[in-house]
């Protein structure tokens, strides 16, 4: 079983030909400190009985991703498996990320973090 599933709704595919962000690259010098401080990030744990993994999606440097349906209300959504190496810092980083660009054009909303781990809950 995966340590951490990090869930997201289904967005179209996105062209990574030029790595420079033409949106976000001035993005920290406009918000408050507060903005970036990773150590503050609170997360609130959801079911990971919610979701249901459909098919393997692909994996990359940090987890492997599923097409998955919440349950609740049938939601197409991707999971988001981190690998279990993973830092607590390093989870809260994406959380943090996901949470800060959520209303950006072409980035993908964060629907839950969920754990079946009680460790990481901490």
């Amino acid at each position: 079983l995966c340590m951490m599933h990090v869930l997201f709704s289904v967005s179209h595919a996105i062209n990574f030909t030029n790595a420079r962000s033409r949106v976000y690259v001035d993005v920290n010098e406009k918000r408050p400190a507060n903005y970036s401080d990773i150590h503050s990030v609170q997360i609130h744990w959801g079911s990971r009985d919610d979701y249901v993994a459909l098919r393997f999606l692909g994996h990359g440097k940090y987890g492997d991703t599923f097409e998955a349906i919440r349950t609740r209300d049938n939601q197409l959504c991707v999971l988001k498996v981190l690998r279990r190496t993973m830092s607590s810092y390093r989870i809260r980083r994406e959380v943090k990320a996901l949470r800060n660009l959520r209303e950006g054009p072409n980035i993908v909303q964060l629907l839950d973090v969920v754990s079946d781990d009680e460790g990481l809950k901490k």
